[in-house]
């Protein structure tokens, strides 16, 4: 029996000759992966001062994130604390009783200023009365002053002889 495909091949004879798109992207990633294994060898040649740099900035940052979860840890032990205080001083129900204090204290404090603000308020009314006051006396007498001026300006006028002008004359 005739056999169309030789052993390990993909195709049958005629189209064996051509590249399948599997073998071409076999080949890339050979080639990516020999490049890629040159590229590590050459980090890994790293000068000694690089690794140094490298180990002091992780063991920074070891420090840094110890650093924070002691202080996340002692934030949490101290809320407990406070909480088991509160508890142990009197649980809730001397609790609502200080709030209810509290709630009177503000509300009385409320009256109290409401208070405080209507007296002044007829102060501030009674000193703009008596402004008021003083300003109709002071423009009555201005008035006065210049009614009085005006009558003296129209006796005079009335008393002097006209003064006629130029050009008056000349018509």
């Amino acid at each position: 029996m005739l056999s169309y495909f030789d052993p390990g091949s993909t195709l049958p004879v005629p189209f064996n000759l051509l590249t399948l798109p599997q073998c071409i992207h076999d080949g890339v990633i050979y080639i990516f992966k020999l490049t890629r294994k040159e590229l590590y060898k050459k980090t890994r040649r790293a000068s000694s001062s690089q690794r140094r740099d490298h180990h002091r900035k992780k063991t920074e940052l070891r420090k840094r994130m110890s650093m924070h979860h002691i202080n996340v840890m002692t934030r949490i032990v101290k809320r407990y604390v406070l909480r088991a205080q509160v508890e142990e001083a009197g649980g809730s129900n001397t609790s609502e009783a200080d709030l209810q204090e509290i709630k009177h204290d503000i509300s009385s404090l409320r009256y109290e200023v409401i208070g405080g603000l209507t007296r002044w308020d007829s102060k501030i009314e009674e000193l703009f009365n008596s402004l008021e006051k003083q300003k109709t006396e002071e423009g009555q007498i201005q008035i006065s002053t210049a009614v009085a001026q005006i009558e003296r300006k129209s006796k005079n006028e009335r008393l002097a002889p006209p003064v006629l002008d130029a050009t008056e004359i000349n018509k």
